[in-house]
């Protein structure tokens, strides 16, 4: 069984490679429809709001 050390590994940084890959710019992001419950509570620990 061959050995690998993983110190001797040099991974290339492509953050400084320019892609040539044709990606769609985002126009918006965002989620709609979520649903969580939500509690509202007063000083003395009521409920003010319940969704």
């Amino acid at each position: 069984m061959s050995s690998f050390n993983h110190r001797d590994t040099v991974l290339p940084d492509v953050t400084t490679e320019q892609s040539s890959a044709q990606v769609p710019f985002i126009d918006n992001v965002g989620m709609q429809g979520i649903a969580i419950p939500l509690h509202v509570l007063g000083k003395r620990g009521e409920r003010l709001v319940e969704q």
